[in-house]
């Protein structure tokens, strides 16, 4: 499965702003020197690693969906995610350096 995010109007960033206040509580902040346990994929655990409020909520989906790939061209978004890809359960990557990969 692969996940696309695009930008998001003024009534999704409602939207995704009330389905995050409905998700558990993960952690807040995250472990110091261990791996993220496998069954917490919560949009707050990934707050506490640093990402934004709306990349959490969409990278927390793309793993809840069993996603292969998230794709996005949002550069801080690519280098934190390369900072943390051993906590992350979805590979994340360049649209155009994922097509180069699958289709040559």
């Amino acid at each position: 499965m692969l996940a696309v995010i695009a930008g998001s109007s003024g009534l999704q960033r409602a939207q995704v702003a009330f389905g995050l206040a409905l998700l558990p509580v993960g952690l807040s902040q995250p472990p110091t020197g261990s791996a993220r346990d496998p069954l917490d994929l919560s949009a707050p655990f990934l707050q506490g690693l640093g990402f934004g409020t709306f990349d959490a909520l969409h990278l927390a989906s793309a793993e809840q969906g069993q996603a292969d790939v998230f794709l996005t061209t949002d550069d801080e978004l690519l280098r934190r995610a390369a900072r943390y890809r051993n906590e992350l359960h979805v590979r994340v990557q360049n649209p155009v350096s994922w097509y180069r990969e699958v289709a040559l």
